[in-house]
């Protein structure tokens, strides 16, 4: 299999992208999501966690393009909680993964 080509998260487009951040490792998605803010406008980032209010809390002062209400989800319990890992997904332009072994 060939390798993946390179991920931009800059857009050029006027429309908005949304962007699921997965949380498993507070620091670095605290900081890959204020990497995602401030290269553009147009970048939404969508927080989802087995605690989501904490880290939204932390993160909500970036303004609108930290998307409210972030999601409690947990992939290691498909089924058992607040919202599903499919309705969290749902209308993502790029996904990423920060959860670590469940």
């Amino acid at each position: 299999m060939p390798p993946s080509s390179p991920v931009s998260f800059a857009s050029g487009s006027s429309n908005p992208k949304q962007r699921t951040v997965i949380l498993g490792a507070g620091f670095l998605a605290s900081y890959i999501t204020r990497q995602l803010v401030g290269v553009s406008s147009s970048n939404e980032v969508l927080l989802a966690s087995r605690n989501p209010e904490r880290r939204y809390g932390e993160l909500k002062h970036l303004g609108r393009q930290v998307l409210a209400p972030a999601r409690g989800v947990d992939i290691a319990r498909p089924g058992e909680g607040a919202t599903s890992l499919e309705s969290v997904l749902e209308g993502a332009s790029t996904v990423i993964n920060l959860v670590g072994s469940v």
